[in-house]
C-alpha cells in the first residue's frame, strides 16, 4: 500500500530511523492564486483617420502611404516559416521596424488580425527583444475605403538606454555559457541552458523587467515569460532554432519553448525545471526538475495548453528527451540497477536522482521498494533521513538526500 500522507512519514528499518519527506506534485494547485500571470500589453488602435481625396494628395509628401521594403532577416526561423505570404511581409516590416528603433511605419495588409499574428510571432521566435512592449496600429480611411494600417511600437527605452542594457546582457550571456560550446551536440546544449537558467535564476513574480531578458541577465529573478526568452535567446547563439510557445500550464498563463534538436522538436518549460516553483517547499534545498526538459506534445498536454496564433510543433521524437539519454527511464523494475544509481550518489556529492518509469504499475513498484519498505538503505549505507518528490501522475520519482 502507499502512504496516503507523504508530507512527512517515520519509518524504521535496518535498525535505524529512517525519516522520509515528501513534495507531491498534485498540491501545486491549491497556491494557483499567488501564481504567475503572463503580463500582456493591451494592442491599442487608434481612432480611425478618414481623409478626403484633397487631404490625401496634400499628405503625399509627408505621409507614407506604401510600405517601405525590406530583407527578412528571419527565413528558417520556426513561427516565421509557418505564416502566410503576407503575414511574413508584416513580419519583416515589424521586425525591421524593432530593429532600427523606428517610431512608425505602414504595414503590408490590411487585417489588424495579420498585424497580430506577425507581431506575436515575431516575439516567438525572437526572445532578446527586451526594448519593446505592444504597439498602436492605426486604420486610415478614405471615405468608407480602408487605405492602409501603420504600426507603432510601444519602447520602455530610448536607444541609448538599449545600448547600454544590450552590452550589459552580452558579458552576462557570455557568462551563462561559458561551460558549453557551439560544437557540443544539441542534447548537451539544451541540458546545459536549461540547468544554468534553473541554477542562476530564482522563479520571483515580482521581480523587475520579469517580461523580457533583462530579469534574467541583469537581475537573476524572473517568470516564465523571462525564462522561456532567455532560453530561447541563449539557444539561438549555441545555433539552436527554438521557438516561444505561449498558453496555459494548470490553467494559468503560461510561456515555454520548443526547440529543434537533431532534426526533431521538443518541448522544454525551464520555469517547470525551478524546484521552488513546482512546489519541492520554501525551505527544501534547490535541485533540478528534468522532468520538463525535451518532452513530447503528449506529455506536454498532461498540463499544458498551447494558445498560439502559429501552429505549434508536434513534438513526438523521445531520442532526446532527459530521462531517456541519461539512462534513466526505465520500462522495467530493475532494482539493482537503480540502487547503484542512489548508491552512487549517496557516495558521492548526494545529488537529486530522477527516474522515470513507463508505467505507474512499475513506478509504484519502485516506490514501494525503496521508499516505503526502505531497501534504499541496502545501498546507501549509514542513511538516516532522505527526502522524495513524487510526481505520479508523470511517472517520475526523484530522491535526494537530506543534508546531516
Amino acid at each position: 500500500m502507499r502512504m496516503t500522507n507523504k508530507k512527512r512519514a517515520v519509518l524504521i528499518a535496518l535498525g535505524m530511523v529512517l525519516t522520509t519527506t515528501s513534495c507531491s506534485f498534485d498540491r501545486r494547485e491549491v497556491a494557483l492564486e499567488e501564481r504567475e500571470r503572463i503580463e500582456t500589453e493591451t494592442v491599442e488602435p487608434k481612432s480611425p483617420i478618414r481623409l478626403s481625396e484633397a487631404e490625401l494628395n496634400e499628405t503625399e509628401g509627408s505621409l507614407e502611404t506604401a510600405p517601405a521594403a525590406v530583407s527578412s532577416v528571419s527565413a528558417g526561423c520556426y513561427a516565421y516559416e509557418t505564416l502566410s505570404a503576407e503575414a511574413k511581409a508584416v513580419y519583416d516590416e515589424i521586425l525591421n521596424c524593432i530593429l532600427n528603433h523606428l517610431d512608425e511605419i505602414t504595414v503590408s495588409t490590411l487585417d489588424p488580425e495579420v498585424i497580430g499574428a506577425s507581431y506575436e510571432a515575431v516575439n516567438a521566435d525572437h526572445g532578446g527583444l527586451f526594448w519593446i512592449r505592444g504597439y498602436v496600429y492605426t486604420k486610415y480611411m478614405l471615405g468608407d475605403r480602408i487605405t492602409h494600417y501603420t504600426f507603432a511600437p510601444k519602447y520602455t527605452m530610448d536607444q541609448n538606454e538599449r545600448r547600454l542594457c544590450q552590452e550589459k546582457i552580452d558579458i552576462a550571456a557570455a557568462d551563462f555559457l561559458s561551460g558549453i560550446s557551439i560544437s557540443d551536440p544539441d542534447y548537451e546544449k539544451a541540458k546545459y541552458v536549461y540547468e544554468t537558467l534553473v541554477s542562476r535564476v530564482d522563479y520571483d513574480v515580482s521581480a523587475a523587467e520579469n517580461q523580457n531578458i533583462l530579469s534574467v541577465f541583469l537581475h537573476h529573478r524572473t517568470v516564465c515569460q523571462g525564462y522561456s526568452s532567455a532560453m530561447q535567446y541563449l539557444l539561438t547563439q549555441l545555433g539552436i532554432e527554438s521557438v516561444i510557445i505561449t498558453g496555459k500550464a494548470d490553467r494559468e498563463n503560461h510561456a515555454w519553448v520548443a526547440a529543434k534538436l537533431d532534426g526533431d522538436y521538443y518541448y522544454i518549460d525551464p520555469t517547470f525545471g525551478n524546484s521552488a516553483y513546482t512546489g519541492s517547499g520554501a525551505d527544501a534545498p534547490r535541485f533540478v526538475n528534468y522532468t520538463y526538459l525535451n518532452i513530447t506534445g503528449e506529455e506536454l498536454k498532461r498540463n499544458h495548453e498551447i494558445h498560439t496564433a502559429f501552429p505549434a510543433p508536434e513534438c513526438v521524437a523521445d531520442a532526446d528527451n532527459y530521462f531517456v539519454r541519461e539512462g534513466l527511464y526505465f520500462e522495467e523494475f530493475l532494482p539493482d540497477r537503480i540502487g547503484k544509481l542512489l548508491q552512487d550518489s549517496w557516495d558521492g556529492d548526494r545529488h537529486m536522482v530522477s527516474m522515470k518509469f513507463a508505467d505507474t504499475n512499475l513506478y509504484d513498484e519502485a516506490f514501494e521498494y525503496f521508499i516505503t519498505d526502505q531497501h534504499i538503505g541496502d545501498w546507501c549505507v549509514g542513511l538516516s533521513s532522505l527526502r522524495y518528490v513524487d510526481d505520479e501522475a508523470r511517472s517520475v520519482l526523484m530522491i535526494g538526500f537530506s543534508e546531516d
